[in-house]
């Protein structure tokens, strides 16, 4: 946590750690923390630096730890970026690997039927390139849904919750 926090404080710093390091385990710290940001450029900056030509410049983790730690703007934001940016990533990433899965899992966080209609347009027009991806497509439509009927059943009863904390 520590770590984190110190990464957060010092994005240069904590850019320096992550271009430094090899080991995988401080690699995903650093990943996260850096993706703690609200900012665009930052973001930017650790997506292009993916597509470096190093061993370790994986792009889907990029993304998928913005979307994870960036908040709604990371989550929104991912996905516009794997949108514009998806040939880049099938040729980096064949259709049989792993990785398709975790880019095609970042707008499962998402929670209306206009989301989830156009996350469900865009895979369609990909089916071609999603490969072994295809399944957790599946999933993550299945996860929006879900999350559409737990924001409907669940939501009022939040929303008051919160209304009487306040007063």
């Amino acid at each position: 946590r520590r770590v984190r926090e110190a990464v957060v404080s010092t994005q240069s710093t904590g850019w320096t750690l992550l271009q430094n390091s090899d080991w995988e385990a401080d690699l995903k710290i650093y990943i996260a923390a850096l993706a703690m940001t609200d900012s665009k450029d930052k973001w930017d900056k650790m997506i292009e630096a993916s597509f470096e030509k190093k061993p370790k410049s994986d792009c889907y983790r990029y993304l998928y730890y913005i979307a994870v730690y960036g908040g709604d703007a990371g989550v929104e934001y991912a996905w516009e970026t794997l949108q514009t940016r998806w040939d880049d990533y099938t040729l980096k990433y064949n259709t049989t690997s792993f990785s398709m899965g975790y880019l095609v899992e970042i707008p499962a966080a998402f929670d209306t039927i206009e989301k989830h209609n156009e996350v469900k347009a865009f895979f369609e027009s990909k089916r071609d390139t999603i490969g072994t991806g295809q399944k957790t497509v599946a999933e993550t439509l299945a996860t929006i849904k879900t999350n559409i009927e737990k924001k409907g059943k669940f939501g009022p009863d939040i929303v008051d919750w919160i209304k009487k904390q306040m007063m």
